[in-house]
C-alpha cells in the first residue's frame, strides 16, 4: 500500500531528523538507525521500480493483445 507508506513516511521523517542527545553512545545509535533508514529507502525504491516495470509490462501485453484482437 504505497499511499499508507507515504503517509507513514511523513510521520517518521521528523522523528528521525529531530534533535537527539549528543553523547557518543546515543550518536552512534542514531547513526546506525539512519544507516538502516538509507538501506530501507533503497530497498523500497527497488521494490517500487520492480512493481512499476511489472505493471508496464502487463499493460503493454494487454495493449498488444487488444491490437491483435482488433486486426
Amino acid at each position: 500500500d504505497w499511499e499508507e507508506l507515504t503517509r507513514l513516511e511523513e510521520v517518521r521523517q521528523p522523528l528521525l531528523h529531530r534533535q537527539h542527545p549528543a553523547d557518543p553512545e546515543s550518536r552512534a545509535q542514531i547513526e546506525q538507525i539512519l544507516a538502516y533508514d538509507r538501506q530501507l529507502h533503497a530497498m523500497l525504491g527497488d521494490a517500487r521500480d520492480a512493481v512499476t516495470r511489472e505493471w508496464q509490462g502487463e499493460r503493454g501485453r494487454a495493449h498488444a493483445i487488444a491490437a491483435y484482437a482488433q486486426s
